[in-house]
């Protein structure tokens, strides 16, 4: 990572903690076998230049590249890195278990918080239960938008992801924009919009 201050100077807490948030990143890649995703790197310079935190993370392939989203979530829990409140994935194929430690982070529950408001899954792959999962998740956070768009939903899916605390939650946008939801969704989405603040 380059220099943001020059020598003889400590550099501010926030160009400290991202440092810290890219070495642990690219630590559990190389424990992954994984390769590093160069959207992330690109949005961690510009903001240590800026001295600011990073409040909105991106993760998606590039040209040559197609990320996984543990090391990531490993490095923020690692680093304790509560400053981001977007998360933005990106056509990516995710298993069950990285939904799982993306839902633990989501939670409030136990002893460090991750404060995220937004929360954008587009153009994923994801199994019917990984989708209830999330929706246990989204009514135990601070999520008050969740986006689907172009995500896969089948009749299941649908209905775990409604079936969990979704109704309960903060969310108030929900975006299931070309899911390949049918006619066979409007009774269950007619139901969390008359009993919820979606």
């Amino acid at each position: 990572m380059r220099k943001a201050q020059s020598a003889g100077r400590a550099p501010p807490n926030e160009v400290v903690r991202l440092r810290a948030l890219w070495r642990r990143y690219e630590h559990h890649c190389t424990r992954t076998n994984s390769c590093p995703s160069a959207v992330l790197r690109q949005d961690i310079l510009h903001q240590i230049d800026r001295q600011e935190p990073l409040k909105k993370i991106m993760l998606g392939p590039s040209d040559t590249v197609i990320p996984s989203l543990q090391p990531l979530l490993m490095a923020i829990r690692d680093e304790r890195y509560t400053h981001a409140q977007e998360f933005h994935i990106w056509s990516l194929s995710l298993k069950q278990k990285d939904i799982v430690e993306l839902c633990l982070l989501l939670e409030k529950r136990g002893r460090t918080v991750y404060p995220l408001k937004s929360l954008e899954l587009l153009d994923c792959k994801i199994i019917e239960g990984s989708l209830e999962r999330l929706g246990n998740a989204a009514g135990i956070s601070y999520l008050t938008t969740l986006c689907l768009d172009y995500t896969r939903v089948e009749p299941e899916g649908l209905k775990g992801l409604l079936s969990g605390g979704l109704g309960a939650s903060r969310i108030s946008s929900l975006s299931l924009c070309y899911c390949g939801l049918g006619s066979w969704s409007g009774t269950l989405l007619a139901s969390l919009l008359t009993n919820s603040s979606v």
